[in-house]
Order: structure tokens, then C-alpha cells, then sequence
């Protein structure tokens, strides 16, 4: 009797005797092969014995995973702190926009969600807390949708990090070009609550809309939970 290899299209006999563990197509990215003992019922004479064959194995070092293909869901959290890290003003004496990115960057400060699956994924974003961006006429605690009434203010000084982005608010970027690092804002205020697209390799960071150099007198943080859809 013959039957038909499903993994290679080939035909192989399933006379027991010849079979070996390399008849079988497999591939060491995919598969996880179980131990497991194989009893055979042989009829002799009206009489029924156990055989235990033992087949050999691949011992690999596995952890349960989802199957080939799809995409571990679940919740993720992160913190994004108002003061980006930053404790003193030593650590925060940077005004030029583009080197205060850098800066943060390069020193781990900046919270991120990674795509690191070879296909694009779509995420949906939960931001709770309330933070501000600095002392006296800038300490009213607001949530992820920044400080509306100091917008004008800061809208005309064109001094914050992003500059028609509203003070306070919790800005979700991408940096493009690492040599030139070119940071770009992908989703803000009530963007954030639409489903993000990120491409295969691709982190989407976040960070408080303040003045680069004045970062150090923030207070509190925002939680953002994440999740793959």
C-alpha cells in the first residue's frame, strides 16, 4: 500500500519496517515534534501484544508559539513620561529641535511600539493619565489631547518640538531617515485612537509637545495600552 507524502508530493510505503524519521518532510523554522511512544496491536493466535516501538526524535529548545503566520495578540503597556526622562537641567540643555530628538533617542528615552513581524500590522492605541508640561501658567494637568488654552500662546512663540501641534499633547512619530534623522508625527489628539499602520521594521515613538530644553519641570506620565487587530 501506498500513500502520499503531503509535505513533499512524494509517494512512500507505510510498510512500518522501512519507514525512518527522514521519509517525512519537515522544516526546523515551523515544526515542533512531540515525543510521544508508538503501540502497535499485533493479533497472534487470538492472542493481542503490545509492541512499543520507539521512534526517534528532534529534541529542540520550543516554547509554546502561535502557528506560522499569524500574529501574537494581546495588550501591551507603555509609559511616556511628561519630562521624557529627563531629571535636571544638565540632562536637558539641548534647544535645537532635531538634536533634542537625537539626543533622546540615541540615550534609549524615547518609548516605543516596534513592528517586528515581516508584514505590515494595524494597532489600536488606549491613552489614560494626565500630565503638563511645565510649572505655574504651564502645570494644569490635561490628558493625551494637550493644553487648549495655552495653544495660542505657544502657537504664535513657535517654539514646541512640533510646532502646530498643541502644547502638552502626546505626539506619536516615526523617524524616517536615521542618518538625516528626519522625525515625523504619524498621529496626535484624537488620532490616536484610530488604528495606526506600522510597516514591517518600523517603531512609532512618543513623546510629551513641549519647548526643547524645558522638559525637566514636566510632571506625571500617560499610560499607553496597546494592541495588534
Amino acid at each position: 500500500m501506498n500513500s502520499q507524502n503531503s509535505d513533499s508530493g512524494k509517494l512512500i510505503s507505510l510498510n512500518v519496517e522501512s519507514l525512518s524519521f527522514d521519509s517525512f518532510g519537515r522544516n526546523p523554522g515551523n515544526d515542533i515534534v512531540c515525543v510521544a511512544p508508538v503501540r502497535t496491536i499485533v493479533r497472534r493466535e487470538e492472542e493481542i501484544v503490545l509492541i512499543r516501538r520507539v521512534r526517534k526524535v528532534e529534541e529542540i529548545d520550543a516554547s509554546p508559539a502561535c502557528p506560522v503566520n499569524t500574529i501574537q495578540v494581546g495588550r501591551y503597556k507603555l509609559i511616556v513620561y511628561a519630562n521624557a526622562g529627563l531629571q535636571t537641567k544638565e540632562q536637558d540643555t539641548i534647544t535645537d529641535r532635531k538634536e533634542f530628538v537625537r539626543t533622546l533617542w540615541a540615550n534609549g528615552k524615547l518609548p516605543y511600539i516596534a513592528n517586528d513581524q515581516d508584514k505590515p500590522i494595524k494597532v489600536k492605541l488606549k491613552v489614560e493619565g494626565n500630565w503638563n508640561y511645565g510649572p505655574n501658567e504651564f502645570n494644569a494637568l490635561v490628558g493625551f489631547d494637550g493644553n487648549q488654552s495655552m495653544a495660542p500662546k505657544e502657537r504664535a512663540d513657535g517654539d514646541l518640538l512640533f510646532r502646530e501641534i498643541r502644547p502638552a499633547m502626546l505626539v506619536a512619530f516615526i523617524i524616517e531617515n536615521q542618518g538625516e534623522f528626519q522625525y515625523k508625527p504619524i498621529a496626535y489628539g484624537e488620532q490616536l485612537q484610530w488604528e495606526i499602520t506600522l510597516q514591517p521594521g518600523a517603531r512609532l515613538y512618543f513623546i510629551n509637545n513641549d519647548q526643547p530644553g524645558y522638559y525637566n519641570d514636566n510632571d506625571k506620565e500617560l499610560t499607553v495600552e496597546w494592541t495588534i487587530v
